[in-house]
Order: C-alpha cells, then structure tokens, then sequence
C-alpha cells in the first residue's frame, strides 16, 4: 500500500531504504523514544530493522503494518501500526528524521495512516505509547 501527498510518500519498505535509515534515525533525540535501545545505530542495525519489517509484511496474517515516510527520495521516517488486532485494536509508533521536526508532517502522517487502519483492519481503538519527557518535540 502506498499513499501519496505532495509532501511526502508512505510505502512500504525496501532493503535499499537501509542507509537511509541508518543515518536519520541516529539520532539520541529519536533513539531514546523507539524500543530499539541501540546508540550509535549503524548500517547492520538498520539492515536487521528491516529484513524484519520484510519478512513481518510476507506473513498471511501479519500483526504489524509499516510505511516508510519519504520526501524527495528519501527515506527519513516510519510510521507502524504493531499488535494489531482486527476488529478491534492496534498500537501506533513512527519517527521522523530530527531537520524535518516542527514542520507538521507528522501530524498529517498520523492522520492519513490512522484514517487507512480504522478502515482497513476495521479497528475501534488506536493506542501509542507516551514518552512524558518528550512533551516539547
């Protein structure tokens, strides 16, 4: 599935995404919000995030849901959609590269891909988890 605004592109993943990925989400400002734990995050980590990712979409019945965010070819962000259960409920995670912070993106990125899961999985409930030191980003 893949969603196209003027601004950015939700698609799924590619390995190619790695370097990519690599370098925008090393960052402690991102890390420290993620579940990764992993600082400095390298090349092979971000070829490990995805290979999962990859073979996660490959199932019949996958429990989780990524798009990669990409503006002018690339890759500085995520969103997912992880526990999901249809029917019912599904928590919500994402990042984004820290130059394109304050610009609204996330926020429209949020609504599109929340938009796709209530219809999609025909969810009722969509949870995040909360970073309360995070409140100023």
């Amino acid at each position: 599935m893949t969603i196209k605004t003027k601004e950015f592109i939700l698609r799924p993943y590619k390995m190619t995404d790695a370097q990519d990925v690599a370098r925008n989400i090393n960052d402690m400002a991102i890390i420290r919000c993620l579940a990764l734990n992993i600082y400095p995050y390298k090349l092979k980590d971000a070829k490990i995030f995805l290979k999962r990712h990859l073979l996660e979409e490959k199932k019949k019945n996958p429990d989780s849901q990524s798009f990669v965010i990409e503006i002018n070819g690339e890759a500085v962000g995520s969103i997912g959609l992880h526990k999901i259960v249809k029917g019912h409920k599904a928590s919500i995670g994402y990042w984004l590269a820290k130059k394109y912070w304050g610009q609204g993106i996330m926020t429209k990125v949020v609504k599109l891909v929340t938009a796709f899961a209530f219809k999609q999985y025909k969810l009722k409930r969509i949870y995040a988890r909360v970073y309360l030191f995070n409140m100023e980003n």
